[in-house]
């Protein structure tokens, strides 16, 4: 498939790119590929994004984020949001552990029926007590309630941290404004997580291409 992708890159492109932005543009692709992006798809983002010397996460057009809850070029703390390098493996032959660079990615979309999703199955809602309608409004409400609480903490890690807090109790809940009880807790890990993160800068966004 990458390959696929980038003979479409360089007939969209009309050039040809060195090694080093060779891998740059198959970084980005490969990006757009865990975001769960297919070619077709990946070949109308490359039709509509702005390619200067080779395709990079800049090069993206802000579309790709409508619609979701993730911000563009924004670093969040929740696993659920990460795009991340995997684990050292173990190499049986060379008795080595063998390791992919490392990078810190965010999704592209994550949207409020995702993080309806995330509700439902991490606390294990019964069908019987779901309503989809109010619940959407339930989260818009929290959405908005925890914007600007924690410095550089976005008002989605703290609903998604009030869910895994609350799934942690297994706590019985209704109905999604019953996660405020866990709001003290929460919000306290949060700031621990924000100062810490930036005393040893580590809430950044790390690309797969900057290792390059």
């Amino acid at each position: 498939m990458i390959l696929k992708l980038m003979n479409a890159y360089y007939r969209i492109a009309n050039g040809y790119c060195d090694e080093t932005l060779d891998k740059i543009t198959q970084a980005t692709m490969m990006y757009l590929i865990d975001n769960g992006y297919d070619f077709k798809d990946i070949l109308n983002i490359l039709r509509n994004s702005n390619i200067e010397d080779c395709f990079r996460p800049e090069s993206l057009p802000d579309c790709l984020w409508e619609n979701s809850l993730v911000k563009r070029d924004t670093y969040y703390y929740h696993s659920s949001l990460h795009i991340t390098s995997k684990p050292p493996k173990w190499n049986p032959e060379t008795l080595k552990a063998e390791y992919e660079p490392f990078f810190m990615e965010m999704r592209i979309r994550f949207t409020i029926d995702n993080l309806l999703d995330y509700y439902y199955k991490t606390c294990a809602i019964d069908v019987s007590l779901r309503n989809e309608k109010r619940d959407v409004g339930a989260f818009e409400h929290l959405l908005k309630t925890y914007t600007n609480v924690v410095e550089d903490v976005e008002g989605l890690d703290i609903v998604l941290m009030l869910i895994d807090e609350a799934a942690t109790n297994q706590a019985l809940l209704s109905n999604p404004l019953k996660l405020q009880e866990y709001e003290t807790e929460v919000i306290l890990h949060c700031k621990k997580f924000a100062i810490e993160a930036k005393y040893n800068n580590a809430n950044k966004i790390v690309w797969r291409n900057s290792n390059v």
